[in-house]
């Protein structure tokens, strides 16, 4: 079916992520940039290259997984803060990454007043048009903050606020909607594989 839709004149999914990128920093959304990319291709293989963002460290790497975890709750709390006004920010422009999680934002200058935040796998970013819809914006939340289990309560409250502003109330409603999307999501990953938290899951894959 592949090879018919590119007879036909349709053009590879990394040529649309090709111009998917453009339209990102256009808005000021930081993202790696294109540099090459298949646009129609004539056998198997698809590709895309972007720009190597030097010194950048998955999210992910820095919440649970790796050397460059932060242990210091500070800077895990100032961390937490810009993560949350970063994914503000995007949402109120209408950006929606459908599979929003930590090893999808690179982060570069990990201690700085303001670390730059990158978002990747931009073949699962569409552009809304408008501010996203709460229900996606909970999702959004919930993919970044299914952690770890000593990554719960507490320590997620800096991105809460700095998403919601300090408005008590809607921090305490909007924890309660983030904490049930958090809570479906292990219930599923138990019930796929056993494990109900992300670096138990990894750690059985890594055997």
């Amino acid at each position: 079916l592949r090879r018919w839709f590119y007879r036909l004149g349709g053009s590879s999914p990394f040529r649309r992520e090709s111009e998917m990128v453009r339209r990102l920093l256009k808005i000021g959304v930081k993202v790696p940039r294109a540099v090459a990319c298949t646009v129609r291709p004539r056998g198997k293989s698809e590709i895309l290259i972007t720009e190597l963002i030097a010194g950048a460290v998955p999210l992910r790497d820095l919440l649970w997984l790796g050397d460059t975890v932060l242990r210091d709750r500070e800077e895990l709390g100032a961390l937490f803060t810009r993560v949350g006004s970063w994914l503000r920010s995007i949402h109120d422009l209408g950006v929606w990454q459908r599979d929003m999680k930590p090893s999808n934002v690179l982060v570069r200058g990990v201690g700085s007043r303001a670390p730059e935040l990158f978002l990747v796998d931009i073949t699962a970013v569409r552009l809304r048009g408008r501010p996203l819809s709460e229900t996606r914006r909970i999702r959004n939340l919930a993919q970044l903050l299914d952690l770890t289990s000593d990554l719960d309560g507490p320590p997620r409250l800096p991105l809460l606020r700095a998403y919601i502003g300090q408005d008590t109330p809607a921090i305490d409603r909007w924890s309660r909607f983030v904490s049930a999307a958090i809570e479906g999501r292990r219930d599923y990953r138990e019930r796929q594989c056993g494990c109900r938290y992300v670096d138990e899951e990894h750690a059985r894959n890594a055997r």
